[in-house]
């Protein structure tokens, strides 16, 4: 009986011990994960500073800028954006700590903002969100009034410009048609239109707050600008594969030290999504220097699409510094209205950066705007995967 009882109390205590030898296996795990992930998160962060090192030493003028006036560069080249620039290359992770961080930076201005279908709609939300990351006591204007008094005003104020600039911009219209139409998606005019619906501030519409109230999950129509391009999947007629296209997930280029002679660009081609043409920022105008060949063959128009390889292939020589170059590099006139549409710098930038420790990544999707000589941080979302 002794012996059995003892055999018992060893296997027993073996079981507990056993337990406990897990716990404290799962405890480490735990902790070791969290402090990967905490580790991640900050190197995330760290691509996003070093980022915006890069595009605040971008806006550093010539006389400002010793290496700059060593190098002889000229003023012009200050005031221009373009491909070639330190911000725009693919680079190598950065090791720091136990893990790494890896960064890219995609131009705004390069893109489609689907906010100028609406006169005035861009330059609106472009200024909320300005607002938004505006100190109250720094309001001259409204100093001395209460809260509520602020935020009606302010609203009341939107209310007025809104009703005043809620014109369909028809260009802008047809040119977003003919980018649906570019890009092989089916009815375009139909998806054009719900868009148009969506941002203007009416009610008159086949796609309104009717249609959306009467989903499953039911919501009203924004009637206002879009603050983020992510807010066109939840518009009629547009689904993730249309937004995403085959790329479920923006991959950061990464330098290689030994490129692989055997890759062939066609291995990544395919739809990237409407997310790669379209904008919700920018003023509305497009950087002739950063954007796509094939956006830029449908907003020179047909009659004028032979110029975008040329125009692709000279700035890439030498960027265009302003629109009489892009003019002259042309060969012949170019109507008015089509050059308007271009600029030669950008304000607006998306910054995709990820920290990596170890099985551990996190992701951080900033948008920085150039504004008044300062960087301004106009979204930040933090993503893991």
């Amino acid at each position: 009986m002794v012996l059995l009882v003892v055999v018992m109390m060893i296997a027993v205590l073996g079981v507990l011990v056993l337990n406990y030898t897990y716990l404290i296996h799962l405890d480490s795990a735990m902790a070791s994960g969290f402090r990967d992930t905490l580790e991640a998160d900050y190197l995330a962060r760290s691509g996003v500073g070093y980022a915006m090192m890069l595009l605040a030493e971008d806006m550093i003028p010539p006389e400002e800028d010793e290496e700059a006036e060593a190098a002889g560069r000229e003023e012009e080249e200050e005031l221009i954006d373009h491909l070639g620039e330190e911000w725009a290359q693919p680079r190598q992770p950065a090791a720091r700590g136990h893990g790494e961080f890896i960064f890219t930076v995609i131009d705004e201005d390069r893109k489609f903002n689907v906010n100028s279908l609406i006169s005035g709609a861009a330059a609106e939300i472009n200024q909320a969100r300005l607002d938004r990351r505006r100190p109250p006591e720094l309001d001259e204007e409204m100093e001395g009034e209460g809260e509520m008094a602020r935020a009606r005003r302010t609203a009341e104020e939107r209310t007025r410009r809104r009703d005043r600039e809620s014109e369909v911009d028809e260009r802008a219209e047809e040119t977003l048609r003919a980018i649906f139409e570019h890009l092989e998606i089916s009815r375009p005019r139909e998806i054009v239109k719900n868009i148009v619906d969506w941002i203007d501030i009416d009610d008159e519409g086949d796609s309104e707050s009717a249609y959306y109230l009467s989903l499953d999950v039911p919501y009203p129509a924004k009637n206002g600008p879009l603050e983020t391009v992510g807010e066109l999947l939840l518009i009629k007629d547009i689904d993730r594969e249309i937004f995403h296209g085959v790329f479920a997930r923006e991959e950061i280029p990464e330098l290689d030290d030994e490129p692989d002679p055997f890759f062939s660009p066609a291995e990544e081609e395919g739809f990237r999504g409407l997310r790669h043409y379209l904008t919700v920022y920018s003023d509305g105008k497009i950087n002739i220097n950063t954007v796509s060949e094939e956006l830029l063959e449908v907003l020179l128009g047909r009659e004028h699409r032979v110029l975008a390889r040329d125009i692709v292939s000279r700035r890439r020589e030498e960027p265009f510094t302003g629109m009489e170059e892009v003019q002259e590099a042309a060969g012949r006139p170019i109507p008015s209205e089509v050059l308007d549409q271009f600029k030669v710098n950008s304000d607006f930038f998306t910054v995709i950066s990820e920290g990596r420790v170890g099985n551990i990544t996190s992701r951080v999707r900033a948008v920085i705007q150039r504004y008044d000589g300062e960087l301004v941080v106009l979204y930040w979302r933090h993503e893991r995967g």
